[in-house]
This record gives C-alpha cells, structure tokens and sequence, in this order.
C-alpha cells in the first residue's frame, strides 16, 4: 500500500476488507512515525501488532511505500521475520514499485 492507504496490490482474504486495513494501517504508522519524530528517532523499518486473531506486520518500504502481511496468531515471528526481508530486498531491487 502507499504511504496514504491507497492498495498497490492484495491477495488479503475475502473476510477482510483491504480498503480498510490499509486506511487503519495507514493511520497506525502515521502515528508510528510521528511518535518517533518526537522521539528524535527518523523512522520505522518494521512494526509488528499482534491482533485476537493473527499478527499485523507493517514494513516501511521508504517513503511511498508500506507493506503490510496480516498473518495466524501462531506463526512463527522468526522464520516470518526472515522470509519478510527477503520479500522486502527483492521488493526494493525489483524497481516495481517506486519507493
């Protein structure tokens, strides 16, 4: 998704509505971002929100670009975690998407 919630492209599940996730997805790093400004801190790399029903991973792909990947509660944030920087890297090497 931009950085504004507008979706670049889903393959999120039917029982969720993508347009929403990514608005409420696109206002939780706004606020990420600008606690952190107050902090001193420039930025996010990557953001895990753990939900009732599975985790909410939010990675900063610069400054036009977020990738969001809703996930089960019981994956494995270690093996998700390196699989995401890869996705990540190839996203950024791609040229695809410009962030």
């Amino acid at each position: 998704m931009t950085t504004e919630g507008i979706i670049i492209s889903s393959e999120i599940s039917e029982e969720y509505k993508d347009d929403l996730l990514a608005a409420i997805s696109s206002s939780i790093c706004l606020t990420i971002k600008n606690s952190l400004k107050a902090m001193n801190q420039i930025g996010f790399s990557r953001y895990i929100i753990t939900c009732t029903g599975g985790k909410l991973f939010l990675i900063n792909l610069g400054k036009k670009a977020i990738l969001l990947v809703l996930t089960d509660l019981d994956i494995d944030i270690e093996q998700m975690n390196i699989v995401l920087f890869d996705v990540t890297n190839m996203l950024k090497k791609s040229g695809r998407i410009d962030i």
